[in-house]
């Protein structure tokens, strides 16, 4: 056996029951499912290296993260924007979104927002940082 061996219960399409115990064992060793559960138990959360506008990060830990993205503007009434991508190859970028904080809100002192995204296993992020926006160091987990 090159996998792991997994509890099953077998069911026919209409729910019905053909075994109670069974145990379903993947032939590849590297072609196993994907663990659900977060393999970050105790302590402190890990983090990203420093974001650089327009360099991508890739997820490497071997689960999906969700990154937290703390957003800030400058206090100077302008609009702070960050445009957010994701890419399974690192090549082919897809943008989520832009997070905006607004001029209006952005004179009345720094304002940050936090934002989650969820990266894949082995796919990347990457940030565009407008000019009057900063993202801080991100945790992920």
């Amino acid at each position: 056996m090159a996998g792991n061996n997994y509890q099953a219960t077998l069911l026919t399409a209409d729910g019905l029951k053909i075994t109670e115990a069974a145990e379903i064992s993947f032939n590849s060793a590297t072609a196993q499912p994907a663990n659900n559960q977060n393999a970050v138990t105790s302590g402190a959360l890990s983090q990203l290296s420093a974001w650089v506008s327009g360099t991508a990060q890739q997820n490497t830990v071997g689960y999906p993260i969700n990154v937290a993205l703390a957003i800030s503007d400058d206090g100077t009434n302008n609009a702070a924007t960050v445009a957010v991508a994701l890419s399974p190859d690192g090549t082919t970028y897809t943008t989520l979104g832009t997070v905006t904080i607004p001029a209006g809100l952005n004179n009345l002192g720094a304002t940050t927002v936090l934002n989650t995204v969820t990266v894949p296993t082995g796919w990347y992020i990457k940030l565009t940082i407008g000019a009057h926006a900063t993202v801080a160091q991100s945790y992920y987990y």
